[in-house]
């Protein structure tokens, strides 16, 4: 039987703004440096209505692509391991072993949905710090100073 996912949420301040961190509890992989890749879709809206959170209508749209996307995560080619949210913007962080496979993927699973404002960046994040570090803010080691 297979596992169900564990998210957990992180909220934090940016710029005098709630900024709200939801990741997953754990790594669904046993070597990430097999998914090396971050790739980071960034959607930017104005949020200054609402102190740098999106508006109902804006946020549908968000829950519209991410749901979409869901399938790319169950295909085992990449993981969705972080969405932020706050401060004029909604972030998604993905993890994949091939660049160019996870954008075919993404492109099959958006062709029928209107035109989003996605801007798409990669990296390399072998050692999986980005999601690590947000994980680790979450969780401090208990004997922390």
């Amino acid at each position: 039987m297979e596992q169900e996912d564990q998210w957990a949420i992180l909220e934090a301040e940016e710029d005098g703004v709630p900024l709200l961190f939801r990741f997953r509890s754990t790594i669904p992989v046993a070597d990430t440096a097999a998914f090396p890749f971050l790739i980071s879709i960034m959607w930017t809206y104005d949020g200054k209505q609402n102190e740098g959170m999106p508006d109902d209508g804006t946020l549908a749209m968000m829950d519209r692509v991410e749901d979409a996307l869901d399938w790319v995560d169950d295909s085992g080619e990449a993981f969705l391991m972080v969405a932020v949210t706050g401060n004029n913007r909604r972030e998604w962080i993905w993890y994949t072993k091939d660049r160019q496979r996870y954008m075919a993927l993404v492109n099959k699973a958006l062709p029928r949905q209107p035109k989003f404002p996605l801007d798409f960046a990669t990296s390399e994040d072998a050692a999986w710090q980005t999601y690590r570090s947000i994980r680790d803010a979450a969780n401090p080691p208990e004997n922390a100073p």
